[in-house]
């Protein structure tokens, strides 16, 4: 049985102040009630949020999905580190990034004049909705999150969608030789799991973006062990690095206990094993992106047509008695749900343009010690 309307509630929407319906039968349902009483704004409503509802199960089940991802997602202190990498890094010239140690997440913000001027372009010529008070050059408070919520009055929240985190994407471009950070860190099995190995691992560690319908951030990494080789799963892969993350220490003697050479050729498998990963995710999200607008455009086009063929109705009845005002003005509700259409289904393949890209987060390597062995 498909996914079926159960309750309706509307507040605030045109006539309709506070109206709530429940138990709604499957099947057809018939609207009955006096002229004026919000019956043509309730169905404008619901045709509005059509799209939406068909489909629905595809969220639910996307939501489900992403619940079982969300370690892999980027998270607020990724972007806090993200930025302040950038700035120094490619500042240039002395600029304010100062973290409140009682909110780690919060932190005072100046750009220096280059920058400032960088930024605003980059608003400008991207023509992004929305600005930033980071163009203002004052030290201002911001808080990072990964979350994207309605802003607040006293702090701006720079989110991956934000206008100085794009633009430093679009600053580091992929595979342009940028430096990428070398970490070396001692982690102990208890952090992993006591079946873990001990031994030495290297990895890399990636970002990648989707665009399309649903732009997306992930992190993502694969680590293989230094002593055979092996490429570890993806999942394993990440479960080390994100152990190392959250509880790993510097490996100060790295430089003299590791073999670079044997370093440097690992840590490429693990590079080209992450390249394989990206060109399967990549084709994947495409396809999805695909199927994702085929819906919407389909959706769209069968509710332009129902809303056609009742006002060709309505125009022919009009036609028949010689209402001639009538006629005009059905003519004119005809033209503007064709213009209408047009212009819904030109949005919707707007977004059929996929683009992807990846940058170089780290490579390194970690000691997994059994218990008590690490610093």
């Amino acid at each position: 049985m498909p996914n079926a309307i159960e309750s309706i509630r509307v507040k605030g929407f045109r006539s309709l102040a506070d109206v709530e319906i429940n138990d709604l039968p499957q099947g057809a349902t018939v609207l009955i009630g006096a002229n004026g009483s919000g019956k043509s704004n309730l169905m404008r409503l619901l045709e509005k949020q059509a799209i939406h509802l068909v489909a629905l199960e595809e969220i639910v089940l996307r939501e489900v999905r992403a619940a079982h991802d969300f370690k892999r997602r980027i998270t607020s202190h990724d972007l806090k580190a993200y930025a302040g990498d950038y700035l120094d890094r490619h500042a240039g010239e002395p600029f304010e990034f100062r973290v409140d140690p009682s909110e780690p997440l919060c932190v005072e913000i100046a750009l220096p004049p280059r920058l400032r001027v960088d930024l605003a372009q980059y608003i400008q010529d991207e023509r992004l909705p929305t600005g930033t008070s980071l163009t203002e050059g004052r030290l201002q408070e911001y808080v990072f999150s990964h979350k994207i919520e309605h802003p607040s009055q006293r702090r701006e929240r720079i989110t991956q969608f934000h206008p100085f985190i794009r633009f430093i994407g679009s600053q580091l471009k992929p595979n342009s030789g940028e430096f990428c950070p070398l970490v070396a860190l001692q982690l102990r099995t208890d952090h992993l799991d006591d079946r873990w190995p001990a031994g030495d691992y290297a990895f890399a560690l990636r970002r990648w973006r989707f665009g399309g319908g649903r732009p997306v951030d992930e992190l993502r990494a694969r680590s293989a062990c230094m002593g055979d080789g092996d490429i570890l799963s993806a999942g394993q892969s990440w479960k080390l690095v994100h152990a190392g993350r959250q509880h790993g220490v510097n490996w100060h003697s790295a430089e003299f206990d590791v073999d670079r050479e044997r370093a440097c050729d690992v840590i490429d498998r693990c590079q080209a094993k992450l390249e394989e990963d990206y060109g399967r995710v990549h084709n994947d999200r495409k396809n999805g992106n695909d199927d994702r607008i085929d819906l919407q455009v389909t959706t769209l086009e069968r509710r332009a047509t129902r809303q056609l063929a009742r006002l060709q109705e309505v125009l022919q009845k009009h036609q028949d008695h010689g209402r001639t005002g009538l006629v005009r003005a059905t003519e004119g509700r005809i033209r503007e749900v064709e213009r209408r259409w047009d212009t819904e289904v030109a949005q919707r393949e707007s977004k059929r343009k996929f683009r992807s890209h990846w940058e170089e987060m780290c490579v390194g390597v970690i000691r997994v010690e059994a218990n008590g062995s690490a610093g």
